[in-house]
């Protein structure tokens, strides 16, 4: 492994444990599963959403399957360089599910796939099971509608009667503070703690070559 190096007090200073520890702070600071954004819609409306990937293993990621919710209407795919994705089809011949194949997202990396589709009507949570495949085989299921353990990308749809008869500005609103979700605590505490490490580790090492 290379070391880490700093120039400090006129010389070349080599630090091997600093870049150790950087690599634990941006891994332990990275989203660790796959996301879907806009996270809140509007039930009817078009929109562009973009399914986040991260590599979480040392082998690439290879293949992801995207299932689409029921409702989800006539999705389109920005091609994206280095490859190409494979529909699936119901009887009728609705979209439901896409797979993207050819390239590969390596270690400690993450990419980005977009597509548009139209909000289903209903108000409620909908979700997309995401299936991502690794070089050598494993397949990870990011499946799960409930709980934190692999969870399903998921979208918030807000009903358009309830967003367009918003309160008016002049009205008087109490802001609701938001509930953290056990996941976004345990984010939370994990990026805290990555932060604080890193300060630990560099100032003990600045401090012995000095």
């Amino acid at each position: 492994m290379k070391s880490f190096e700093i120039i400090r007090r006129g010389r070349l200073t080599r630090l091997p444990w600093l870049r150790a520890v950087l690599v634990c702070t941006a891994f332990l600071a990275l989203p660790g599963h796959v996301t879907i954004t806009p996270e809140d819609v509007v039930a009817g409306s078009s929109q562009r959403f973009t399914v986040r990937v991260p590599t979480e293993r040392p082998a690439a990621t290879i293949e992801l399957r995207l299932e689409f919710p029921e409702g989800l209407g006539a999705p389109r795919f920005l091609a994206k360089a280095g490859w190409t994705y494979e529909l699936e089809k119901d009887a009728s011949g609705k979209v439901i599910a896409v797979t993207w194949s050819g390239g590969e997202i390596g270690p400690d990396g993450f990419d980005e796939f977009v597509f548009t589709a139209r909000a289903p009507a209903p108000a409620g949570t909908i979700f997309f099971k995401a299936y991502q495949t690794y070089r050598g085989g494993e397949v990870v299921a990011w499946a799960n509608t409930e709980g934190d353990e692999e969870p399903a990308p998921r979208v918030v749809v807000q009903d358009s009667a309830g967003v367009a008869s918003a309160a008016p500005a002049s009205a008087s609103v109490t802001p609701v503070e938001p509930q953290p979700t056990e996941l976004g605590r345990r984010g939370a505490w994990m990026s805290g703690a990555a932060l604080a490490l890193s300060i630990l580790a560099l100032s003990l090492g600045l401090r012995r070559r000095a």
